[in-house]
């Protein structure tokens, strides 16, 4: 009996001391609770009080890290590329077309 309310006593003073003062670095810490001190009928589980598992914290919010893949992975605007003005098509400005010679003057008759 004594030794039931010893236990009792020094687990709840155990998980007080957890609670005011967690452990520092990330660790799997297991407190002295032997299991058959508490009964089934109890409503607190000895496994629950004797295992603690530290997890850090994120550094980097999710709205934040979504803000800096869409900077990154977004499609950036190009200066380079213009609408043709004989054919309507998207090109860029140093690439000639495929029918470049149809272009000059002196061949203005055979472009479509």
């Amino acid at each position: 009996m004594l030794a039931s309310i010893r236990a009792a006593a020094v687990s709840a003073l155990q998980r007080q001391i957890n609670r005011f003062f967690p452990p520092i670095a990330p660790q799997l810490s297991v407190a002295g609770v032997p299991f058959d001190v508490c009964s089934p009928d109890d409503g607190n589980n000895a496994l629950e009080d004797s295992i603690w598992f530290a997890v850090p914290k994120s550094k980097i919010s999710r709205s934040k890290k979504r803000m800096k893949t869409t900077l990154q992975k977004r499609i950036k605007l190009k200066n380079h590329i213009v609408i043709d003005k004989r054919t309507g098509e998207l090109t860029l400005k140093h690439k000639l077309p495929y029918n470049w010679k149809n272009y000059l003057p002196e061949n203005a008759g055979h472009a479509p």
